[in-house]
């Protein structure tokens, strides 16, 4: 990759370009006489091929929906560890091991960074404790339902994390075997990019927006904002 942009920006990006050249290609095709109506149709093709291989090789929706699945899995400890907190507490002495050993504190840490592996683990050590202590536990009150709730998250949470990286790998091997595809349409953006600087930079404060890769950049971030909101 030669610009510093992901796979999905690639295409939108290069659109945005595309709108831009159109309305000032008399200033690019003075400028160089390599930008005419051809260049328009190749670079639409290149566009093309790029949303096509994004759309069904990268894994793009598969992805986010596993991440947007395991994000919400994620959210589900919080409120039940609370729970089992509270039980864990009024146990106090009558535990096998000291209340700050029970491993609350212990989850809180990666959930709270988001570290999935961890959650996993430090779930398995919860539950373990869980089990040694629970008849102590049902004396104040913690039932079954509790511990299987938590098990079944910790299985949700486990299983969508070997999804997700399942998928991860899957596209790694997709934009690996079109790389070539990806680097031609970032060679074509870098070259609009150094001609409409060219011409614009210092003499069209407008313009010069529109091939400051910067800028575009928040472009696709906005539209892509637009679009979440819409749906």
């Amino acid at each position: 990759m030669k610009l510093p942009l992901s796979i999905e920006a690639l295409s939108v990006v290069a659109s945005f370009l595309k709108v831009s050249l159109e309305r000032d290609m008399l200033n690019f095709s003075a400028y160089s006489n390599k930008f005419d109506n051809n260049y328009l149709i190749v670079l639409e093709d290149k566009i093309k091929a790029v949303s096509e291989i994004v759309s069904g090789k990268i894994y793009t929706q598969e992805l986010a929906k596993t991440t947007s699945e395991l994000k919400d899995a994620m959210s589900e400890v919080r409120p039940i560890l609370n729970k089992i907190e509270g039980y864990v507490k009024m146990s106090g002495k009558k535990l096998t091991t000291k209340v700050s050993g029970f491993g609350i504190s212990a989850v809180r840490h990666p959930l709270n960074r988001s570290n999935v592996e961890g959650v996993i683990q430090t779930l398995g050590d919860v539950l373990h404790n869980i089990e040694v202590n629970r008849a102590v536990l049902s004396e104040q009150g913690m039932n079954n339902e509790i511990e299987t709730t938590l098990s079944g998250i910790r299985d949700k949470i486990n299983n969508l994390n070997n999804l997700q990286n399942q998928i991860i790998s899957q596209r790694a091997i997709a934009v690996e075997e079109n790389a070539a595809v990806f680097d031609d349409l970032c060679t074509t953006i870098k070259e609009i990019l150094i001609a409409g600087q060219s011409l614009y930079k210092g003499t069209d404060k407008a313009r010069i927006k529109d091939y400051t890769l910067s800028n575009l950049k928040k472009r696709v971030h906005t539209t892509s904002h637009k679009d979440k909101e819409e749906e």
